[in-house]
């Protein structure tokens, strides 16, 4: 059976919206301190962006960003662009199940699950 409609599926839909304007706040801002030269070269306004996220809301991480925090950067390059990217197909092709697994996992592993145990955190998968 096709899945239905992804605007008939309000939850799916507000989902896919988070990771459609989640990417490119990552490209744009997180990201970019992995970036070669020759790219903030080519596109200046990226410093541009991540300069007003950094003075607008005095991110700790990325006003002084801690030893480990260059790794968790490259953890986001690696794992959380490629997963969030993924998400996008999955809940548009109506793959919801899986994609709430996904995004129960990726809560768990952001630690917004770890008071509550895992029973809190899968109740409802």
């Amino acid at each position: 059976m096709p899945p239905k409609p992804i605007l008939s599926r309000p939850l799916d839909l507000l989902y896919l919206i988070f990771f459609l304007t989640h990417v490119p706040v990552m490209l744009c801002v997180d990201l970019t301190p992995l970036y070669p030269a020759f790219v903030h070269a080519s596109l200046p306004f990226l410093g541009r962006i991540r300069a007003w996220y950094v003075a607008t809301y005095r991110d700790r991480f990325f006003v002084a960003p801690p030893g480990w925090f260059r790794m968790f950067i490259w953890m986001e390059a690696g794992m959380h662009v490629p997963l969030s990217l993924w998400m996008v197909g999955a809940l548009v092709r109506g793959m919801c199940f899986l994609a709430l697994l996904i995004v129960r996992v990726v809560r768990m592993w952001d630690g917004a699950c770890l008071e509550g145990g895992m029973e809190v955190c899968c109740a409802g998968l």
